[in-house]
């Protein structure tokens, strides 16, 4: 997708915010307070404030060695997904490069990224899946699992994993590994229900 404007209509408000770029943008990221964006454009990522339509500050890297980001449930942070499979913590509120979390195996790919609270989970598509503590920038947990999408339940202790053609659950408490479903398409993504009871998944 390849823009040069972004419309955003703020449905509670009635409001629309027309934000111009003189270049390509790529792609959009709402932070989950809805107060800043990510903006994907060919040469770096702009971080916006949706409130006063400014730039708060630019990401140098290219779009052939950025993959996907992540917000922190705080809007404080964001996590980028580079093809070295390393991710940059950026703060954005002042443009400050925290870390960079290293663990991926070299020469994969990161295809999922979840961030709840104080852990962020990291997927590849070759078959790695990291628990991350995003207090001290460690990872805690290892699996052996690969796949396309990654999404916590809304009570926030289990893990949603579309893993190809099957469904895993990761329940984060025993932090024990099961299937819960089989497809004969693959499954691109999952979404749980509003209570928590269901998942639905695209193939």
């Amino acid at each position: 997708m390849k823009l040069t404007a972004i419309f955003i209509i703020i449905i509670s408000f009635f409001t629309l915010i027309d934000i111009s770029f003189s270049e390509e943008v790529f792609n959009i990221s709402i932070s989950p307070d809805g107060s800043k964006a990510v903006v994907y454009k060919k040469i770096g990522i702009d971080i916006v404030n949706l409130n006063t339509q400014e730039i708060i500050f630019f990401i140098p890297a290219s779009h052939v060695n950025r993959i996907d980001s992540i917000w922190s449930s705080n809007s404080e942070y964001v996590g980028i997904a580079m093809q070295d499979a390393s991710i940059e913590i950026w703060n954005v509120n002042d443009g400050i490069l925290v870390t960079t979390l290293i663990g991926n195996p070299q020469g994969s790919r990161i295809n999922a990224l979840e961030w709840h609270g104080n852990q962020l989970y990291s997927m590849t598509f070759e078959g790695s899946l990291l628990i991350w503590d995003m207090t001290t920038y460690e990872y805690t947990h290892s699996f052996s699992i690969g796949g396309n999408d990654l999404e916590i339940n809304p009570n926030g202790d289990k893990l949603a994993i579309a893993s190809f053609f099957n469904i895993a659950i990761l329940d984060l408490n025993s932090m024990t590994l099961e299937s819960f479903a089989q497809q004969t398409e693959q499954i691109l993504s999952v979404d749980w229900s509003p209570d928590g009871q269901k998942i639905a998944s695209s193939s």
